[in-house]
């Protein structure tokens, strides 16, 4: 049978399907297939979705399978267990593919299957029903995924049960955490609701962090560590991220803050406003380092999902390009060119520019989709002018070497960038002026030096 063409598929299905008990077996090898196909083929779920007679001949048989089933009828347990997977696959970032199992009510007939599966069966013993379960809790929490038509629906629905038939809160009640993971989503971030308790909890966490009366903070940090601990932080980002960018608006603030300092040589450093800058300057600062080390934390030890998430839109690599801009490097030569209040001023936001290129070499290793935004959103050059000793920036060099051997390896399209980069002049530097040195650039593309005393 050829097994790449949805619609023999569906039409041999079809035929089993009219005398299912004495077809079982031919029945599960081709579900077995048909699930095996679509985990990991998008083109084929779209496919297979747009095909009408599948979705007739798969709740034809999801009809039969359920009614079995909840008389106990456990031949059917094998089918059963491979439609649930079906579903759970099918559903996957598909939207259309949501709304026909919604249209032709698979959640209703997989609800139906988990009150039997949770209230009959115990976890321990019965392995076959606890895979039910999980998969069943996923392929609710697929359906619903980034189809907002689909959340109104479903929420509409479970936000008006009563206690009685709660199927979340007996989802939730089930020792295991693959299908508390599933609840989660549901509950947590698939849901408009959800998503604003989130929100409201995480802005409660800091005025909570100091009351020592209660142990509300632990319980929102146990909340949301749980909410990580399980893989959800790329969704947890993403719910929680619109529509304002946190991580670009926090950088902006400080750099701003940092300017404002910079640009008033005139304040009195004494006087009470200026104090009230420089504290909330460094408030601003103290969270931007605190929020590097989180992320810097998560690109080093998070899967590539976790990385491409946070590397997404360009928020790390507009950062970098900002403090390049506005926090020059300091060191010895350079010292005695910038003024006292911008060498105290940029002191204060030291250490942002070796965290974001240390964070995006971490990003960036054995990650094409990373390494190419970089190359896209102009990194690399940026990342290359960090090669260059700077005391507010300790070790930034070495981490800025690293950076680029992760950008560049096994990615020819930016190895080939670096290949054409080329030296174009040469900057004068003022202390090399005063003892009579100039600096141009050879033929032969290295640098010169000629001394402006000996013309004279």
């Amino acid at each position: 049978m050829d097994f790449t063409n949805p619609g023999v598929i569906v039409q041999q299905l079809e035929n089993y399907s009219k005398d299912p008990l004495n077809n079982l077996d031919s029945i599960i090898k081709l579900l077995k297939q048909i699930t095996f196909t679509t985990q990991s083929n998008l083109t084929y779920r779209e496919t297979l979705g747009n095909i009408f007679k599948f979705w007739r001949v798969i709740t034809k048989l999801w009809e039969w399978s359920k009614e079995k089933f909840l008389k106990e009828e456990l031949i059917v347990l094998p089918i059963v267990l491979e439609l649930v997977r079906l579903f759970r696959n099918i559903v996957a970032e598909v939207s259309e593919n949501q709304n026909q199992a919604l249209e032709n009510k698979w959640n209703k007939i997989i609800e139906e299957i988990l009150w039997y599966s949770m209230l009959k069966f115990n976890f321990e013993a019965d392995n076959k029903l606890v895979t039910i379960i999980r998969f069943g809790s996923q392929a609710l929490s697929n359906t619903i995924t980034g189809n907002a038509d689909a959340q109104d629906l479903i929420w509409s629905d479970y936000m008006n049960r009563n206690e009685s038939n709660d199927i979340l809160s007996e989802l939730v009640k089930c020792d295991d955490s693959v299908v508390l993971t599933g609840a989660l989503i549901l509950v947590l971030i698939e849901s408009q609701p959800g998503i604003r308790l989130i929100k409201l909890l995480l802005e409660r966490a800091e005025d909570l962090l100091e009351d020592e009366s209660s142990q509300n903070f632990e319980l929102i940090y146990a909340l949301v560590s749980r909410l990580i601990d399980f893989s959800l932080f790329p969704l947890l980002y993403d719910s929680l991220n619109q529509p304002q960018r946190v991580f670009n608006s926090i950088c902006h603030q400080v750099i701003y803050s940092m300017l404002q300092l910079v640009e008033n040589d005139s304040i009195i450093p004494s006087s009470r406003e200026n104090r009230q800058e420089m504290d909330d300057s460094r408030l601003l600062y103290t969270g931007l380092v605190l929020f590097l080390q989180c992320i810097g934390k998560m690109s080093q030890e998070g899967d590539n999902k976790i990385r491409e998430c946070l590397f997404k839109e360009g928020i790390i690599a507009s950062s970098i390009c900002e403090a390049d801009k506005s926090l020059p490097r300091l060191n010895k030569a350079t010292d005695i060119q910038i003024s006292h209040t911008f060498q105290q001023a940029s002191s204060e936001f030291a250490f942002i520019k070796r965290d974001i290129v240390k964070i995006i070499g971490n990003m960036a290793y054995e990650n094409k989709i990373v390494q190419d935004e970089v190359r896209k959103l102009g990194g690399i050059p940026l990342i290359l002018n960090q090669c260059n000793i700077d005391d507010n920036n300790p070790y930034i060099r070495e981490h800025a070497i690293f950076a680029i051997r992760n950008i560049l390896i096994h990615n020819p399209e930016n190895q080939k960038l670096v290949e054409q980069l080329a030296p174009i002049g040469t900057v004068q530097h003022s202390a090399l002026q005063d003892v009579g040195i100039m600096t141009e650039l050879g033929t032969d593309g290295k640098i010169k030096f000629s001394s402006t005393k000996l013309e004279k």
